[in-house]
């Protein structure tokens, strides 16, 4: 088994815990950052047996917004798993496996390892594979030949160094595991095979598994980070996923990153413009564990003092907010401004997410973005309110009485010569005197003409 490192190197310069382990540990002394994963840098994986050194926590997107973090605020997950591969015969016979190099392949973001494993004397031979997806490591070994009665152990070294409390979740079966100190992540470690059994206890620094040849055994660990406030959020939500790991490998688990808070916003309203200068607090176990007052895994290049201390090395982003609007983070006068008009309307979950920029991560000293913490808000946009208006109304079709009356005759009289005058109106039933009394002129004068040509015959 690879040896356990000591818990005196966190809270130093991890440059120097390198150094100083050198002189323990060829295996430790050159470890290299072999594969980054949301949320998750994984160190040094064994090409000659299906075993991890070592994996900190690292944010390649931070929550989606497109940061990216060489570090969170835990490291140190393990001192090695899965080691001390070895077979158990019924006739009490104990032996190593021995492993070939194994080959590495990646598709679809999920990267595997395979390997073939063979004892001297008990004639055990298995294939292995090691893959890595996400936030989650899983070992598939499969007995090939030998005897089905015997029994295969392996062992996950904690880097929390027997500083730590175990959760039986499942009996034998699936168990998450703490660091007391709350420098290491959380861990749900899970197994499926025959007679298959994990056997921890708090304190033990380490996750025994074992499980017959009868058939193939796959153990599946998850790893979970989080700001200072929020272990107890990771543990909690480790306990309720740790069971369902087997069927959801390769899945991403965000940080438990909740240690900041924005006050509440003033509902906005679609269309109208806004300016809203908000305070942000820090949780304070964050600025115990940057001021210098609590051991830690991770380093600051600046000195010791509150999150919010050295404004220059703090960097922010903002995710979830409706269109229109944007925010901008105060570090010195620790306030937020939200501000714009904005075009879609509903309730909208944003957060704003701090990091710094002067983080050591634990293994190789480098200086980057890191130890995140995340404020989380809502966002409400009314549609606006006013008079309404209606189109025109219809109407029914009217009704009406038809009228009666009594017609009159009219008279005409007139005089002159060749000339019809107007007469005044005085009749009814549509025809007016004057009118009857043209049609009486006319009578009269064709009346004249006729008898002048009577006697001029």
């Amino acid at each position: 088994m690879k040896p356990s490192r000591s818990r005196v190197v966190r809270g130093a310069s991890a440059a120097l815990a390198v150094v100083a382990l050198s002189t323990t540990s060829a295996a430790l002394a050159a470890p290299t950052p072999e594969l980054t994963t949301p949320n998750m840098q994984w160190i040094e994986i064994d090409d000659a047996e299906p075993y991890v050194e070592d994996v900190q926590a690292a944010y390649p997107n931070l929550l989606g917004t497109g940061a990216a973090l060489s570090a969170g605020w835990t490291g140190d997950a393990i001192d090695g798993a899965l080691d001390d591969w070895q077979v158990t015969t019924t006739a009490g016979v104990t032996e190593s496996i021995d492993w070939t190099t194994g080959t590495q392949t990646t598709a679809a973001g999920r990267s595997t390892w395979t390997y073939t494993g063979t004892t001297v004397s008990t004639g055990v031979e298995v294939a292995a594979s090691l893959e890595i997806q996400g936030n989650t490591v899983r070992w598939i070994v499969t007995p090939t030949a030998g005897p089905a009665d015997a029994v295969i152990e392996a062992v996950a070294n904690l880097g929390s160094d027997g500083n730590e409390t175990v959760v039986e979740v499942t009996p034998d079966t699936a168990v998450v595991t703490s660091d007391d100190l709350a420098v290491d992540p959380v861990i749900g470690f899970s197994i499926d095979a025959a007679d298959g059994l994990i056997d921890s206890e708090s304190g033990d620094g380490e996750v025994d598994f074992s499980f017959t040849t009868a058939s193939a055994a796959t153990i599946v660990a998850a790893l979970q980070d989080y700001a200072p406030c929020a272990e107890q959020v990771a543990i909690d939500a480790m306990i309720d996923r740790v069971a369902t790991l087997q069927a959801n490998f390769g899945i991403t688990i965000e940080g438990a990153l909740d240690c900041a808070a924005v006050a509440a916003p003033a509902a906005v309203t679609l269309g109208a413009a806004t300016s809203q200068v908000l305070a942000v607090t820090i949780d304070p176990a964050v600025d115990a564990v940057t001021d210098g007052t609590s051991g830690r895994n991770i380093g600051f290049d600046s000195p010791d003092g509150a999150y919010l201390e050295f404004p220059d090395v703090v960097e922010s982003t903002t995710t979830g907010l409706p269109a229109g609007l944007t925010a901008s983070f105060d570090p010195v006068a620790q306030t937020l401004t939200l501000s714009g008009t904005p075009t879609q309307s509903g309730t909208f979950a944003a957060a704003l997410v701090l990091y710094r920029t002067d983080v050591e991560d634990y293994w190789f000293g480098d200086v980057g973005n890191g130890a995140p913490v995340a404020a989380r808000f809502t966002v409400t946009v009314a549609a606006p309110t006013g008079p309404g208006t209606g189109g025109p109304g219809a109407g029914g079709p009217g009704t009406g009485t038809p009228g009666t009356g009594t017609g009159g005759t009219g008279l005409g009289s007139g005089s002159g010569t060749g000339v019809n005058r107007s007469l005044p109106s005085t009749g009814a039933g549509g025809l007016t005197a004057g009118v009857i009394g043209v049609a009486l002129l006319t009578a009269g004068a064709a009346a004249v003409a006729a008898g002048r040509r009577t006697r001029r015959a």
